[in-house]
């Protein structure tokens, strides 16, 4: 199931990818289809696939039972911050980092390696959020 999830993962990240460069030139012009299309190719579905990625990272990867629930709190949590992270870095990288006058041709490196601390980042961090729901659940007198 893990192996599940990195296929979500790169899946998610490679149609993110793949819509910023349609998009980005003329031979896919996204902007001329519908925004209902627009929207749900360039956001519903990435989040779909980071959705599931997560999911099965919170509830199959810890080596304790996990209630549905709580990871599916700790997932909705994670997905929506990561995507609006990789939003976030996508244009922090276009528009506002100059990243190439520092490092040279290392840039395509330095940014990897910045994605991948803010990734696990959000990936940690919701785990807390998981593990403090998780508590909380067992905490509570009506809990089973």
């Amino acid at each position: 199931m893990l192996l599940l999830a990195g296929i979500f993962h790169m899946v998610s990240m490679a149609f993110s990818s793949a819509i910023a460069y349609f998009d980005s030139t003329a031979f896919g012009e996204l902007a001329a289809t519908g925004v209902i299309i627009r929207v749900f190719v360039k956001y519903l579905i990435p989040f779909f696939f980071t959705f599931w990625m997560f999911f099965f990272i919170y509830k199959i990867a810890p080596n304790r039972k996990v209630h549905f629930m709580t990871a599916l709190q700790g997932t909705c949590f994670t997905s929506i911050f990561w995507e609006l992270a990789k939003h976030f870095f996508g244009w922090y990288v276009v528009n506002v980092g100059r990243f190439s006058l520092v490092y040279g041709s290392l840039s395509t490196l330095i940014i990897f390696v910045l994605w991948v601390y803010y990734s696990s980042a959000i990936l940690i961090l919701g785990g807390e959020i998981a593990l403090l729901l998780e508590k909380e659940r067992a905490r509570s007198p009506g809990s089973p």
